[in-house]
């Protein structure tokens, strides 16, 4: 209902029983009927809870349950034997204290025979022989050792076959590097090449032999390089007294008896143009050779060198650029004349 004023509603003059009566005046005078549902005041605040009941007694036990089924029996494998039996590799035999076929057992069965004092002795196998009390198994595996009256023969899984590899683990990680070893030993140095002086030399030649004057110098010496390389030096100068020139080419010879390996194409045998200027010479030196020739200081050779006669001695070709390129002679570069010269070369012995 809306909010009315009292002084607006009419004026009530029927039963006044289970109705709200509302007086406006202070004599009491006015009365107006008010219905129940529209006289509807603010909530009040809750009450505090009362205190908790005490509890009821214990309720009477539940009946037991039924009993479930009993379980479905499963044969018993399982036989006793006083049979004195040593294991020892053999296919043993027992006599049991009832029939094995009575009880469940079979040829070809997987059983177990143990001692019942300690089952660390057994024989299992498979059932070999099976005949009333007679039982004989195959011994596929064996523990224990020693002679035994007291068995227990039961039925015994057979091992079952090997699993498969298993797949191969992930590479581990490389090692770290080891440190470095110690550094060895420095090595023995190497000795310097002893020379040895075969003394002086004295040419022959082609046609006949040249003496030689006063020298100051006269010498070839040699020092072996490796198992077959050796070095020659030569070292010759006159000091005015001469000798006589002889004729034909020089010949100088290896010392110490050794001999040119005539097989090397570097130092093969050339024997051709005598006495004469042949630029064929270029084409015959052994070239390792390497010196120089001066005529008392005049003149000088910037090419001197060993060309093979034969197996033991060889010619020095002398080479003036633009003059001759000759073997030195009776008719060129004689002993006679007033000179030196040094050379060196490498040669492979037989």
């Amino acid at each position: 209902m809306a909010n009315t004023k009292i002084s607006a509603l009419p004026t009530y003059t029927g039963d006044t029983t289970g109705v709200y009566l509302v007086m406006d005046n202070s004599g009491l005078t006015q009365t107006y009927k008010v219905a129940k549902e529209t006289l509807v005041g603010a909530s009040g605040s809750s009450g505090t809870s009362g205190s908790s009941g005490t509890s009821g007694t214990s309720g009477s036990s539940g009946t037991s349950g039924a009993s479930g089924a009993n379980g479905t029996s499963v044969p018993s494998y399982y036989l006793t034997s006083t049979s004195s039996v040593t294991i020892d590799g053999s296919n043993p035999a027992f006599t049991t204290n009832i029939p094995g076929d009575t009880n469940g057992l079979q040829l070809g069965q997987f059983v177990r025979a143990y001692d019942a004092t300690n089952p660390s002795n057994y024989i299992q196998g498979t059932i070999l022989v099976l005949i009333g009390t007679l039982l004989q198994i195959t011994n596929q595996n064996q523990g224990g050792s020693g002679t035994h009256n007291s068995w227990i023969i039961s039925s015994f899984g057979v091992n079952g076959t090997s699993g498969s590899s298993g797949t191969s683990g992930s590479s581990g990680t490389s090692g770290s590097s080891g440190t470095s070893g110690s550094s060895g030993t420095s090595g023995t140095s190497g000795s310097a090449p002893t020379w040895t002086s075969s003394g002086a030399f004295f040419p022959g030649a082609t046609t006949t032999a040249p003496t030689v004057g006063v020298t100051s110098k006269n010498n070839i010496s040699y020092y072996q390089i490796g198992p077959k390389l050796w070095q020659v030096v030569m070292s010759f100068q006159t000091t005015g007294q001469l000798g006589s020139a002889g004729s034909g080419d020089y010949l100088f010879t290896l010392p110490n008896g050794l001999l040119f390996d005539t097989t090397k194409p570097w130092q093969t045998i050339f024997s051709g143009s005598v006495g004469t200027s042949d630029i064929v010479f270029a084409q015959n030196t052994i070239p390792s050779g390497s010196g120089m020739i001066s005529d008392n200081g005049t003149s000088v050779s910037s090419n001197f060198q060993p060309i093979v006669w034969d197996a033991s001695r060889f010619r020095l070709m002398v080479h003036i650029p633009g003059v001759k390129i000759q073997c030195m002679g009776s008719t060129f570069w004689q002993l006679t004349a007033n000179f030196g010269f040094n050379i060196t070369f490498q040669f492979t012995s037989t």
